[in-house]
């Protein structure tokens, strides 16, 4: 049955989007991963797309000197599967709406620790229950809700380090990810969609971005 929904909902984008759309998530990644160390440098990192979709992110994240892998559900089941990636080989793992579709993350999250490198970040994006608990779970494959700290709960029992939780609004300035009141103003930007002259007002995030770290020493 996801397969089926995430091959419709693939197939429904439109081609002239994606470009735009893939820019923008591959830019908030990488500002936000500065955010947290300007210095990092992104040449040659090996980029994994977890649940890739369409793939929409491969273009930007190769415009930007990365290495780009990624697959999706017909090629890994994340509830049970081994990910098809050697052991410590990996820089960046992003998983957009991903976690919300499975009943438990256990899986994906040991072997997000497996093929990290130490050091490496483990980029998420899911729904903030706090704000979409009245229309979670009208996607009939969400399956598991999280809010801001049962996120970072989950993460750090896994041994991760938790470097940021914001919302995930894209392409803001450094107050929309770091001011104590992030998500409350995120939330309420009067206006939806981006671009334009209003773009700093447009958003009304619902949704919750985390970035972790595979520590140093990992156990």
């Amino acid at each position: 049955m996801k397969t089926e929904y995430f091959t419709a909902r693939n197939n429904a984008r439109k081609n002239d989007e994606l470009d735009i759309l893939g820019d923008r998530e591959i830019k908030t990644l990488i500002n936000i991963i500065k955010l947290h160390d300007a210095h990092y440098q992104f040449n040659e990192k090996v980029f994994v797309d977890v649940g890739c979709g369409d793939a929409y992110l491969k273009k930007p994240v190769e415009q930007n000197a990365m290495k780009y892998q990624g697959f999706d559900i017909d090629e890994c089941d994340l509830s049970s599967d081994q990910m098809p990636l050697s052991s410590g080989s990996i820089d960046i793992i992003a998983c957009y709406s991903v976690i919300e579709h499975l009943n438990d993350p256990s899986n994906l999250l040991n072997e997000a620790s497996r093929v990290l490198k130490p050091g490496g970040y483990l980029f998420i994006e899911t729904p903030n229950w706090e704000y979409t608990f009245k229309t979670f779970y009208n996607d009939y494959t969400h399956v598991k809700p999280y809010t801001i700290a049962s996120l970072k709960s989950v993460l750090e029992d896994f041994g991760f380090d938790i470097l940021k939780l914001m919302p995930n609004v894209r392409c803001k300035s450094r107050l929309y990810y770091e001011s104590k009141y992030r998500f409350s103003i995120a939330r309420n930007l009067p206006f939806r969609g981006y671009g334009g002259p209003l773009s700093m007002l447009k958003g009304q995030a619902t949704g919750i971005f985390s970035l972790a770290k595979k520590p140093n020493k990992f156990t």
